[in-house]
């Protein structure tokens, strides 16, 4: 038997994710015991410590037959360090095979051994000890089964056995005895050990490492006969999605359970997710099974966590378990956990046997990582590197595919254009999902210059500022690539190259740089010949007055830096001065000449009076002074000045200042000051010497301001004519006055006055013609003009101003003038015209407006013509009124107008506001009845009160036509309006009540009468007060009751009740005179009828007691003594009839039996069709016939018997059938009864066989009735492609099974086959494979030797061509 595994990349991915070297998305951690610290009898104990599928054999023998030679093996195995309480530890085995299976089974492993028969637990036995140093902390043994979680013993997912134990105190070493009893004499035992280990920690542990498996009310005739226990438990751990564990009761009749436990390598968190895939029979599923299968977490012994699985299905995944699919279960237990339990209790009172396959347990691995930027922009320059990726979560690794691919390391280059694919690692654990991010890599252009070598003056100290370079955001390096930006204040540096970048507006530095040597000049220093200069103190010596040779000299207060003197800035006497050349270039020089700076004087001269008195007669002059002292000088200024002449006549009351000059040449620095005083008339005196006057006040001479006697005014300082009083002031003028003591002696001095005539600006104004609304009452403030303080005047010149508060004249020119701080009025006039503009009142039709209380009236509803209308609850004044405010009656409201222009109407419209209401309408009667026949309209309401409308709401809604019809059982509301319009707020209702009568009735609604009778209108049959015959269904004319029936007509009859109301609804009846005849019968069929159909016969209507009588048929319906029908459903083939007789209503009709005969056929149809789902299968696969039968009626077939056998190229797998069952013994399908307008249905799964007959047939054999068409049989043949693999071969060389053989593989010459190890690497790849491997490896780096592969399991992929997908499986390779 070829076996085969579908989904080859599932199984690959498994071993690649448990054995890459790369990537370790699911590895654990172990820490092996690597020291030998007791070995006896032992062979490779140092095997023990290493993982390599290596292993010791530990020995042991029962001794000789005198009782001597005995022994055990025994092997102690120390781990690097103490192991923590509670921590398991592994140890491979191998063992007594039937013994491991027995103690897999837990608590069971005497039942198991029992079952066996050939397992006696002591005579070949282990003991297993967990020491800590010298102590034994935990040991058991293999002679008593395991019954609780410290030691148990559980396989792995390729069904390897391991001793499982778990000590409650720290350890740090684990010691193994292999035991032979002493009544086996003569008898050698071993067992193998491989390793021991522990997991110390757990870098990615979601999928489960062992399992075992355990039971309760169990007998060994359960486990044995029964079928109970559990089968391959390692297929649930395997991460195989193809197969199975399965746990069985078999057929149980008491309270049992059957468990397998899930070990994981740690204890998880509460927010771990399991997954539970399981499948089992869909009738166990309908009995109720998944109520008694339960799910069990438990951490370190403890439960933790309990639930039936049938609580945790959705009705979906219930679906797929009623259907026989596997349904994949999501649990959140919610607590830590480190192993789980699937337990099977038993269905008491089920005879079928129980069982359920469990796929697998896991748990869920970590969720694809996040970004918020799936497009990630880096720059060129900064050498971006893969863990530059921006990622939501921690420890993400980038890979260079969707899937699989090469992990990049977080130092690998980005790539612009590249996308890649991130997994989040968790606890060593890798999303399954990837995470893309598509890379940008930015660069912005290197800068640019028109200048790339660049020159500098050494006096600037020139920075990196400086440098000259386009492009956004500069940058500055000394290295052409790397290095440390310069700081713009950074000290350019002579004959060195910069380099610059630029950063655009993407942020993104420039990955090349522009390259700038820079060239710093320099000026030398200036030259003199004195470096000591000096000078007279008098001259007060300038800066320009130093000497210095050199080009643009520039003098400083420092020999660095400093700050530059300007030319006239005055030397000083001690002080240092640093001058610098500048040359044609512009560079100054960096190196200052220094010049020190001396300053000479001369003692200032004496005197023996300094208050020296002359008169003025004498004409004293300067040279009449006295001081002593050299060379002396007179100024008329404490310091400058220029020297006087010795012939200048003094000034009385001046000072006079003297210098004397020495042996040096310097003038005394300090001068003598001497007063002197010339007998003379004080000069006139003022308090302003620059006097203000403004022109509007026209000044004169007279008006200038001086003190002293009898002032006179000149227009010159000497000489001249004197001025009139009433000479007019000029402005901006000098004026000159004298004045004369009482001897008649004018002063020689005059007093200077400077006369300023002031006139300021006219105001100035936008608008020459300035408009106001009369409502606004202007006044001469609201007149606009733009000035100093304005006044406002009735004439352009003179006149008389007006008061601010004086109101404005329509048409009137006003003239203003601006007065300045000083007090001065513009003697020019603004002039400005004043247009006064109102709006005309609004007006009204109606001064005194009336409205209705029920409008609910409001300021909006006044009537007022004009524009912009304005409401207001005052004559003057006040608020706008809202125009939602409800008016008050009696009160009166005031209308204004606003014009374009925006000026309201200063008068106002006054309007009485009148709210008025109507009086309800009334009525003697608020429920009035009406009959329907007459069709009472809203008019013929009954209210009393003017202009009644009717409503059909108590306020508000729709008025009625006064032509509506009313309507029973409502309530009407009614309005009055008087003369003046309102309509009252308060209304009337009015319940209205439409009282009808029956309509009358009849017991025959056609009523026969003989034609042979003079039947009239009083012979019609009506039940009702008062019948009155009509011609017309409404309306018409009532008939006399002694008028003749006329046949064929209808009569209509209304009745009439006590209140007088005549009915509404009229009774049909229709007048048929009948002649003289006999009952007949009628057939809804117009032919044969059907065999098992119902034919429905009708007689004449309206007589008495039918009888009916039918021969060969059921009555379905009808047939009694009141039904003028029967519905036959016919039953058999012959005698068939119906008959009938009655009693007739008139003498017209004999009411005689009358028979009607009826011919019987069988009209149904059963057909069978046949279809495969793969016509065209290869050798080996499974394929499933559908035979379907159809019933297209109208009979119902039962006893059906199809023949289904299946051809020798076939072996049957399963089948079903959705009505009936099938023997596949016998190949018989037997359907009890199939329907009219049905369908059954058998589908019939096989295997494909290499060779035998490959046409199915399905033929239907009989059924009642028979049915003998030709459709009644169908077949399909299918062509097997021949491909079939052998999945053992053993490459030896004997001639037999050397090769892996793949029949027919020649037929597809394009093939590809490729072969992997259980680790996931390619050992053997061959296109165009035929037949030839032998166990060699074509792959550089397999892992094999000299003789080929090792033995073991391997898979493989072959593909058949790029049109059909590949074929996948195992293969064992055999040495």
């Amino acid at each position: 038997m070829i076996r085969f595994l579908p989904n080859p990349f599932v199984c690959l991915l498994i071993f690649l994710i448990y054995h890459s070297s790369t990537t370790l998305l699911m590895s654990q951690t172990p820490t092996l015991a690597n020291q030998v610290t007791l070995s006896n009898h032992v062979d490779d104990p140092e095997n023990a410590t290493e993982d390599n599928e290596e292993f010791a054999v530990l020995n042991s023998y029962g001794g000789d037959i005198l009782g001597g030679g005995s022994f055990s093996g025994e092997l102690e195995l120390a781990f690097p360090e103490q192991v923590p309480a509670n921590t398991t530890t592994y140890i491979r085995i191998d063992f007594d095979e039937d013994i491991l299976n027995a103690l897999l089974g837990g608590s069971l492993g005497t039942l198991l051994a029992d079952v066996v028969g050939t397992i006696v637990f002591g005579n070949h036995y282990f003991n297993v000890e967990a020491r800590n140093g010298s102590d034994t902390v935990l040991n058991k043994s293999s002679i008593v089964p395991p019954d609780n979680w410290r030691f148990r013993i559980v396989q792995d997912d390729e069904a390897n056995f391991y001793i499982a134990i778990t000590p409650n105190q720290p350890y740090d070493r684990i010691y193994i005895e292999d035991n032979t009893d002493a009544l086996l004499l003569g008898t050698f035992n071993s067992m193998n050990v491989y390793k021991a280990f522990y997991y110390a920690e757990a870098d990615c542990a979601i999928d489960p490492l062992f399992t075992d498996f355990d039971g309760n009310g169990l007998t060994v005739d359960l486990l044995d006969l029964g079928g109970a226990g559990v089968t391959n438990p390692h297929h649930a751990i395997d991460q195989d999605t193809t197969n199975f564990s399965e746990i069985s009761l078999g057929i149980i009749g008491v309270a049992a359970s059957m468990e397998q436990n899930i070990y994981f390598p740690k204890t998880y968190s509460p927010s771990e997710t399991l997954e539970i895939t399981l499948q089992t029979e869909p009738t166990l599923v309908t009995l109720g099974i998944l109520n008694e299968v339960e799910v069990l977490a438990f951490d370190k012994g403890a439960l933790t966590f309990y639930s039936d699985i049938n609580t945790l299905l959705t009705a979906d995944l219930l679906t797929l378990l009623q259907n026989g699919e596997q349904a994949t279960i999501p649990i959140e237990p919610g607590v830590a956990f480190d192993r789980i339990t699937v337990r099977l209790n038993s269905l008491i009172g089920v005879s079928l046997s129980q069982s359920l396959d469990l796929y697998g347990v896991s748990i869920t691995g970590p969720a694809t990582p996040t970004t918020s930027d799936d497009n990630q922009s880096f720059c060129l320059v900064d050498e971006p590197t893969v863990a530059d990726i921006d990622v939501n979560e921690p420890d993400v690794i980038w890979y260079d595919t969707p899937m699989a691919g090469t992990p990049y390391a977080p130092t690998d280059p980005l790539t612009d254009g590249a996308t890649y694919y991130g997994a989040q690692r968790v606890e060593g654990c890798e999303s399954e999902e990837r995470l893309a991010v598509t890379i940008s890599v930015n660069d912005t252009d290197t800068p640019t210059t028109s200048d790339d070598t660049q020159e500098f003056c050494l006096i600037d100290a020139p920075t990196i500022a400086d440098l000259q370079a386009e492009g956004p955001t500069i940058q500055w390096y000394l290295e052409p690539t790397g290095g440390t930006p310069l700081a713009p204040s950074e000290a350019l540096m002579d004959g060195e190259t910069y380099f610059a970048t630029a950063t655009g507006t993407n942020g993104c530095e420039s990955a090349n740089r522009l390259e700038v040597s820079v060239v710093i000049a320099d000026t030398p220093t200036p030259t003199t010949s004195d470096a000591t200069q000096s000078f007279c103190l008098v001259d007060t010596p300038t800066i320009a007055d130093l000497e210095a040779e050199g080009p643009m000299i520039v003098w400083y207060d420092a020999p660095e830096d400093g700050t530059p003197y300007l030319p006239t800035d005055i030397l000083v006497d001690g002080e240092t001065y640093f001058a610098s050349a500048t040359d044609a270039s512009g560079c100054e020089s960096a190196t200052r000449l220094e010049v020190s700076v001396s300053l000479n004087n001369t003692d200032t001269p004496t005197t023996s009076d300094a208050n020296q008195d002359f008169c003025q007669i004498d004409t004293p002059t300067v040279s009449d002074l006295q001081a002593d002292g050299p060379s002396i000088q007179w100024y008329d200024t404490e310091s400058g000045g220029t020297p006087l002449e010795p012939t200048e006549p003094l000034t009385d009351g001046a000072t006079y200042y003297a210098t004397a000059t020495g042996t040096n040449g310097c003038e005394s620095i300090n001068r003598l000051e001497v007063a002197v005083t010339i007998n003379n008339t004080p000069t006139p005196t003022t308090d302003n010497s620059t006097q203000q006057f403004c022109l509007s006040d026209a000044p004169t001479v007279a008006d200038l301001q001086a003190d002293g006697p009898s002032i006179q005014w000149y227009l010159d300082a000497t000489g001249g004519a004197p001025l009139a009083p009433t000479t007019a002031l000029t402005n901006n003028t000098t004026y000159y006055a004298t004045a004369t003591d009482a001897s008649g002696c004018e002063s020689v001095e005059r007093l200077e006055v400077l006369a300023l005539l002031n006139d300021p600006d006219a105001p100035t104004t936008d608008n020459t013609t300035q408009e106001f609304c009369v409502v606004d009452a202007p006044t001469v403030a609201d007149l606009q003009a733009t000035g100093g303080t304005i006044t406002w005047y009735d004439m352009p010149t003179g006149g008389t101003a007006y008061d601010p508060t004086d109101p404005l004249v329509d048409g009137q020119i006003y003239y203003a003038t601006a007065t300045d701080a000083n007090g001065c009025e513009s003697s020019e006039r603004l002039e400005v015209l004043a247009s006064i503009l109102d709006t005309d009142a609004p007006t009204t039709d109606n001064s005194t407006q009336t409205f209705c209380v029920i409008d609910l009236p409001t300021v909006a509803n006044l009537q007022a013509e004009g524009e912009n209308i304005q409401w207001y609850d005052v004559a003057t004044g006040g608020v706008p009124l809202d125009p939602s405010e409800p008016l008050v009656s009696g009160n009166t409201y005031y209308a204004t107008a606003t014009n374009a222009t925006g000026c309201e109407s200063s008068e106002r419209l006054s309007v009485l506001a009148t709210i008025e209401d109507t009086d309800a309408p009334t009525t003697d009667n608020s429920t009035q009845e009406f009959c329907q026949i007459d069709e009472p309209k809203v008019a013929d309401l009954q209210a009393t009160g003017p202009n009644i409308v009717w409503y059909d709401m108590p306020s508000g809604g729709t008025p009625y036509d006064p032509t509506d019809l009313l309507m029973d059982g409502t309530t009407y509301y009614a309005t009055a309006t008087d003369a003046s319009g309102c309509e009252s707020a308060n209304r009337l209702a009015v319940a209205v009540e439409l009282n009808d009568t029956p309509a009358p009735t009849t017991e025959e609604t056609t009523q026969h009468f003989c034609s042979t009778e003079e039947a009239t209108v009083s012979d019609l049959q009506a039940d009702g007060p008062n019948i009155i015959w009509y011609d017309m269904p409404s309306g018409g004319t009532p008939y006399d009751p002694g008028d003749l029936l006329i046949d064929g007509t209808i009569y209509y009859a209304t009745a009439t009740n006590a209140t007088g109301c005549e009915s509404t609804e009229r009774l049909a009846v229709t007048v048929v005179f009948d002649p003289a005849s006999d009952p007949t019968i009628v057939s809804e069929s117009s032919g044969p009828a059907c065999l098992e159909t119902v034919v429905i016969y009708t007689t004449e209507a309206g007589q008495d007691s039918y009888i009916w009588n039918i021969n060969g048929g059921i009555v379905t319906d009808g047939g009694s003594t009141n039904d003028n029908f029967i519905a036959i459903r016919w039953t058999q083939l012959e005698n068939t009839n119906v008959s009938v007789s009655y009693t007739p209503i008139s003498e017209c009709n004999s009411g005689a039996e009358v028979t009607f005969s009826e011919e019987i056929l069988v009209c149904a149809d059963i057909t069978i069709t046949k279809t495969v789902d793969d016509p065209t299968p290869r050798v080996g696969e499974r394929i499933t016939f559908y035979v379907t039968v159809n019933n297209n009626g109208p009979n119902d077939f039962e006893g059906l018997r199809v023949s289904e056998n299946i051809p020798s190229g076939f072996e049957l797998i399963d089948f079903e059938t959705t009505l009936g069952t099938y023997d596949p013994n016998t190949g018989l399908w037997l359907i009890d009864l199939l329907p009219a307008e049905e369908m059954a249905q058998l589908s019939v799964m096989v295997e494909v066989l290499g060779s035998g007959n490959y046409t199915n047939i399905a033929t239907i054999i009989s059924s009642q009735p028979l049915d003998d068409d030709s459709n009644n049989s169908a077949e399909i043949t299918v062509e097997p492609q021949c491909l079939t693999v052998y999945n053992e071969f053993s490459p030896n060389d004997d001639g037999f099974n050397d090769r892996f053989t793949i029949t027919c593989i020649e037929n597809y010459p394009n093939n590809e086959l490729q072969v992997f190890n259980r680790y996931g690497s390619l050992v053997f790849q061959q296109q165009g494979y035929q037949n030839q491997w032998d166990g060699t490896s074509n792959v550089a780096g397999a892992n094999a030797s000299s003789d080929g592969l090792p033995a073991g399991t391997y898979y493989y992929i072959l593909k058949l061509d790029n049109t059909t997908e590949a074929q996948t499986g195992w293969l064992y390779l055999m040495k």
